[in-house]
């Protein structure tokens, strides 16, 4: 072949190269605001939820979305309830939610749950964290924005919270209420600081019923609409272990073995124990 022709060939077959990459570029840039788009979209941070996480979903569904998920403690409550949030959005093209949580610790955390591209990716997360919280909080509610608000229950209790629910108690009926630990919201005092406007509702807690407060649980349980021992859904420790030797139960939980050291109290340690029991007990029996 002469020489000539191998160039010509070759020039033939870059400019099919440049032909075939330009319309690869038009292509792609033509798509760029669809994948914008869908980078801003909430998903879900792994591949698909595990079993028990889309069934609690679809038990909280059928029982009205109220629902308290009685779950072991490294269950994944957190992402469950999350979970909940997302598919409705993808129902409803929104996502609205106020969740309450005991400690700041975790409202951090589950501020980090909810955003992020590596987690739920929510956006316009406020937390009672931030300086002029409530100012941002009035603002969301006063617009159509999607946005999450995470909270302590004692900011709730004493942080003023229920003057601005009563407020916008019509625009915040169609939200999802996740209360994380509730638990802790079957107590006398909070309890009648908890909004029950609204219509969608999720309880979370490894431990459910309140110990010694028979009153409470009845509280804690007729708000989720959910009765021990069932609940709305169950997974106890011993199930998400067992998971590990049953094929038919996901596996959740390592096994691990308990090897308890006994060992005894000085006098000194016991005299403490003794008074720090007695300060103790009275707030046990107000069942506040």
């Amino acid at each position: 072949m002469e020489i000539s022709q191998l160039i010509h060939d070759e020039k033939e077959i870059q400019n099919c190269i440049i032909k075939q990459y330009n319309s690869n570029r038009s292509h792609i840039f033509k798509n760029y605001p669809e994948i914008e788009k869908l980078k801003q979209q909430p998903r879900f941070p792994f591949d698909k939820p595990r079993r028990y996480q889309a069934l609690a979903y679809t038990k909280w569904e059928e029982n009205n979305y109220n629902g308290l998920f009685a779950m072991a403690t490294g269950t994944g409550k957190t992402i469950t309830s999350l979970n909940c949030v997302l598919n409705e959005y993808k129902k409803t093209g929104k996502y609205k939610v106020i969740i309450a949580v005991p400690t700041t610790a975790l409202v951090d955390q589950w501020a980090g749950e909810c955003d992020g591209e590596n987690k739920f990716n929510f956006k316009n997360i406020i937390t009672s964290s931030q300086n002029k919280y409530k100012k941002r909080l009035r603002d969301f509610l006063l617009t159509d924005m999607d946005f999450i608000f995470i909270t302590t229950y004692a900011t709730i209790s004493t942080g003023g919270l229920d003057q601005i629910f009563n407020v916008y108690k019509s625009a915040l009926e169609n939200f999802i209420f996740i209360a994380d630990e509730c638990h802790n919201i079957g107590s006398k005092k909070l309890f009648k600081k908890i909004p029950n406007m609204f219509k969608k509702r999720i309880g979370l807690s490894a431990t459910p019923e309140r110990v010694y407060d028979q009153d409470g649980s009845k509280n804690l349980f007729n708000y989720f609409n959910a009765q021990a021992p069932c609940f709305t859904y169950s997974l106890s420790m011993k199930t998400a272990i067992e998971g590990q030797q049953n094929p038919k139960i996901e596996p959740v939980l390592s096994q691990f073995h308990y090897y308890p050291k006994f060992t005894t109290l000085q006098t000194n340690e016991l005299d403490k124990y003794i008074k720090i029991t007695k300060q103790i007990m009275p707030l046990l029996n107000s069942k506040t």
